[in-house]
């Protein structure tokens, strides 16, 4: 996916997304819609969801069950999914990392615009 060229909702709420995934997972918080709704308060639940439905194939999300729960699910970024027994090859962790850092580029391109 490329995001150089899409402004709008979507690729702000996925930005906003990784934003807390990034931040959660640097404080050993398991990363659950609960928690990253938590984290980004301004970001809608339905942006939210729609948001952890689309990364998985853009930027290679990793999706599990939570330990413990069988109905909660935990999100893990691919550049911190070895940090938790994932094993991915090199390219897909590099395309997840390219796609992460192009969507916090664009977040911060918004947040300076709309100050």
């Amino acid at each position: 996916m490329r995001y150089e060229n899409r402004t709008g909702r979507k690729p702000i709420a996925k930005a906003r997304v990784i934003r807390a995934l990034r931040a959660l997972q640097s404080q050993a918080i398991p990363a659950t819609l609960q928690t990253i709704l938590q984290r980004e308060p301004g970001l809608a639940k339905s942006s939210a969801m729609l948001a952890l439905a689309q990364l998985p194939s853009e930027a290679n999300l990793q999706v599990r069950s939570l330990p413990g729960s069988s109905t909660v699910r935990q999100y893990i970024l691919a550049t911190a999914a070895q940090h938790h027994g994932i094993t991915l090859d090199p390219d897909t962790v590099r395309y997840g990392a390219r796609a992460e850092n192009t969507l916090l580029i664009i977040l911060s391109d918004y947040e300076k615009e709309n100050r």
